[in-house]
């Protein structure tokens, strides 16, 4: 018989799937409880119960929770509306303008309990590794050594990542290999955890990733902490208080650090491109550094406070999804699945053996094409998406739009599946699965974007998994020539 978690019959064995503890199940009873004292009760209630279906559906016991995790940023994306129309005291339509956020934020909340369901449909009869062997397998693996590997993915991805724009049919490639660098830091960061050893290497590394990422044009500190984020619900998955406190943290200063960039972004972006409008850095590292820097000293409370309701604004991503709903097919009628037609061609045809494959347009220009709005597009340097759920809707209607997303979820399952299967040293299958799956936590992005960079990091990493894995890992031990939980070492004397 197949079972879920907590026994119900369902794709896979009772103790594969995170069980929630009694306390836990006290204070979800206690949230559903206060959601009937909101503005929005069912909605909200609906919120809370989706994330609790989402732990349940995909998080495995002692693997990194990376499907969960890329489902949950998409939820908060979805689901911060609400809790904003909460704490003003009105209702959705009410704060909004409209009700079609509400339908809009009925139809993603499912969409991603399909897409979850799509993950899990790929993890069918999927045993994984016990967490005691990954721990087995760490324990012959050099911190140092580690950090080493690190250090230089990190310091190669700095120096081609100016260049590889200048050679347009290897970008996807490269972009995709740069993953490496995620992965090899998923390893470190497990190793210093589990092994409760060095630290300081995981601390450097996180500041490094993160002052390169506050100086570039775009905001990438983000992503060092998400990789944190699996991995410290990997080493120990259990919600223990301590855990909570630990994650709750982190949130915490990634969102304070989210609030200063949104505060501080608009002129600093105008300064690092030479106020040409474009998506380029124009300016040395250290006039970059210097002005984030004196940026970020010189904000007052107000400017505090306006940061925090842009950030909400910037993370919500469901208004664009309003405004189709809004728009199509009172205006503009559905596609029948042209647009994915599109994409798949698109992805099909890889620039590499096609290097006369037109470039993609903006994005702003399809949503202006399904919203009706204006808004600056590329030549502004501005993209600006509907989001992959919002165009399966233009392509298939409802119920239709909920197909391409359940397939996505397989596809996204079945790549989990196969990193950690082909791996013989389990814990690298889980590392590079993070590198690749982690991508997939972007609600607002491009179909085209979205499955096409997510294949070419399936493919690079694959490859990087089947010929660079084996050497990397005979590196990173502390010795050789003994065979222990599946890879090879030696004692050093």
């Amino acid at each position: 018989m197949i079972f879920l978690n907590n026994g119900v019959p369902f794709m896979s064995a009772p103790n594969t799937y995170l069980r929630l503890p009694t306390t836990a199940w006290f204070l979800i009873a206690l949230g559903l409880l206060t959601c009937l004292g909101t503005a929005n009760p069912a909605f909200t209630m609906a919120s809370l119960m989706s994330l609790v279906f989402f732990i349940t559906l995909l998080w495995r016991k002692g693997e990194p929770p990376v499907l969960f995790f890329a489902i949950a940023f998409q939820w908060l994306q979805v689901s911060i509306k609400i809790f904003h129309a909460n704490f003003m005291g009105f209702t959705l339509a009410d704060m909004f303008g409209d009700t079609d956020i509400e339908k809009a934020i009925t139809l993603s909340l499912s969409g991603l309990a399909v897409l979850g369901l799509g993950m899990r449909f790929g993890l069918i009869n999927f045993k994984g590794t016990r967490e005691q062997k990954i721990k087995d397998e760490i324990k012959h693996f050099s911190v140092k050594k580690i950090w080493v590997v690190y250090l230089f993915t990190f310091i190669a991805s700095l120096v081609f990542k100016g260049l590889i724009w200048k050679i347009p049919p290897l970008t996807q490639i490269l972009l995709a290999a740069f993953n490496l660098k995620w992965a090899v830091f998923y390893l470190l960061a497990y190793t210093i955890i589990a092994k409760r050893i060095g630290a300081y290497f995981l601390i450097l590394a996180v500041l490094m990733e993160v002052i390169v990422g506050v100086t570039g044009f775009f905001s990438d500190f983000k992503q060092v902490f998400f990789v944190l984020f699996v991995v410290m619900w990997t080493v120990g998955y259990r919600m223990t208080p301590k855990n909570t406190i630990r994650t709750l943290a982190i949130a915490v200063l990634v969102f304070f650090m989210g609030v200063v960039w949104t505060s501080v972004k608009t002129e600093y972006r105008k300064f690092v491109s030479d106020e040409t409008g474009q998506q380029v850095t124009l300016v040395s590292y250290n006039e970059r550094l210097s002005k984030i820097i004196d940026l970020s000293l010189s904000i007052d409370s107000e400017r505090l406070t306006k940061g925090v309701e842009k950030l909400a604004e910037r993370i919500a991503y469901v208004d664009m999804f309003a405004n189709v709903l809004n728009y199509v097919p009172d205006v503009m009628p559905h596609e029948n699945g042209a647009l994915w037609k599109k994409s798949i061609m698109h992805i099909l045809a890889p620039r590499i053996f096609f290097p006369n494959k037109p470039v993609l347009e903006s994005d702003s220009e399809l949503t202006m094409k399904y919203t009706g709005l204006q808004m600056a597009s590329g030549q502004q340097g501005t993209s600006i998406s509907i989001g992959y759920m919002a165009e399966s809707y233009i392509d298939f209607k409802i119920p239709g739009m909920f197909i391409p997303i359940f397939i996505l979820g397989i596809l996204w399952g079945g790549m989990y599946r196969y990193f950690i299967r082909r791996s013989r040293t389990k814990i690298f299958g889980y590392a590079i699965a993070v590198a690749v799956l982690i991508q997939a936590n972007q609600f607002e992005i491009h179909n085209t974007k979205l499955v096409g960079g997510m294949l070419m990091s399936f493919i690079v990493m694959g490859l990087v998994q089947k010929f660079g894995i084996p050497v990397i890992s005979q590196w990173v031990l502390i010795g050789r020539e003994k065979n222990v939980a599946g890879i090879t070492q030696e004692k050093l004397c």
